[in-house]
């Protein structure tokens, strides 16, 4: 990801399709409000609850930020599937498909954020009609999500390496 170049135009097509500048705030205008609901400790390190918010259409996500007491160099960003969770993913609820591959990977030494993007199916199927309404739908929720959230963690600037597992 690190060295990817993408197709000229490609970007601008992705964010029409995806419906990225129907969700407000918008990237120009400083993309979602990224605000910590708790931090806690966790295995040797921390972690610290985040919520996303949109403000048109009114929709929040959240996210699990796993750092180490000391600095590392890469992060992984994890993406579940639709009926897992970020507690999942991080080994804080009973296992499931995931495996908590979160957790493997921060005793391995990198940090992670798991994100709470689609949990279950009723929500998923709830919001994505909202989202709708307003020109959007829930890829482009989860993405926004994700790279407004990159983005104002700065982790291009904080990690040598940015990964996305999904």
């Amino acid at each position: 990801l690190n060295d990817y170049q993408p197709k000229a135009g490609f970007p601008s097509y992705l964010r029409v399709a995806l419906g990225w500048n129907n969700l407000h705030p918008t990237q120009e205008e400083g993309g979602a409000e990224i605000s910590i609901i708790e931090d806690r400790p966790y295995r040797g390190g921390s972690f610290s609850h985040h919520k996303i918010s949109f403000t048109k259409p009114r929709v929040q996500t959240e996210a699990l930020f796993a750092k180490h007491s000391e600095v590392s160099d890469t992060v992984i960003l994890v993406l579940h599937g639709h009926v897992s969770n970020m507690y999942k993913v991080l080994g804080l609820d009973v296992p499931d498909y995931m495996r908590v591959a979160g957790a493997h990977w921060f005793d391995k030494g990198a940090d992670v954020i798991a994100f709470n993007l689609t949990h279950k199916s009723g929500g998923s199927s709830r919001n994505n009609r909202l989202l709708m309404i307003y020109g959007s739908h829930l890829y482009g929720l989860q993405s926004r999500t994700i790279c407004d959230a990159a983005n104002a963690l700065n982790l291009r600037e904080r990690y040598r390496n940015v990964y996305v597992y999904l």
